[in-house]
């Protein structure tokens, strides 16, 4: 072996740790010592129910609903106007932005038309029309 093939074999060692042959066979174990934990790639959590159950439970994030998603978007298209949290201004306004947020909620109130609750029914509407008049005030009349 030359100077070079041992300088690039010294640098590293690839070992097959893996469960299984490349045949999908168990691989036997080996005498050598067992391989360190790996946590970079946890398995699914779908693996384990005890685990789906437990970040159910703990997570502090309220479910997505239809309501939730309309407040969702509606903050976005009043951020998109200039008016989002702290210092009036500190947002820059994008009403293009703004207006494809208002379309998509007036989208959104059509095609959900008759599959809402009376409160999601009540809540689109009243969101609506507040936007839609904010979106007037800041860029005045839209022509068609």
């Amino acid at each position: 072996m030359t100077s070079k093939d041992q300088k690039e074999e010294d640098r590293f060692k690839v070992t097959d740790r893996r469960g299984f042959t490349e045949e999908g066979d168990i691989r036997p174990s080996t005498s050598e010592e067992s391989p360190p934990a790996d946590h970079s790639n946890p398995p699914h959590k779908a693996d384990n129910p005890k685990a789906l159950d437990a970040e159910t439970t703990t997570n502090p994030h309220p479910t997505i609903d239809l309501s939730s998603f309309i407040l969702s978007l509606a903050t976005t298209a009043v951020m998109h106007m200039g008016e989002g949290p702290g210092q009036p201004g500190a947002t820059p306004q994008n009403l293009e932005a703004a207006k494809q947020m208002v379309d998509i909620l007036g989208m959104l109130q059509e095609k959900t038309d008759g599959n809402r609750t009376p409160e999601e029914t009540r809540l689109l509407d009243d969101i609506l029309y507040d936007i839609r008049m904010k979106f007037l005030a800041k860029n005045g009349p839209v022509t068609l």
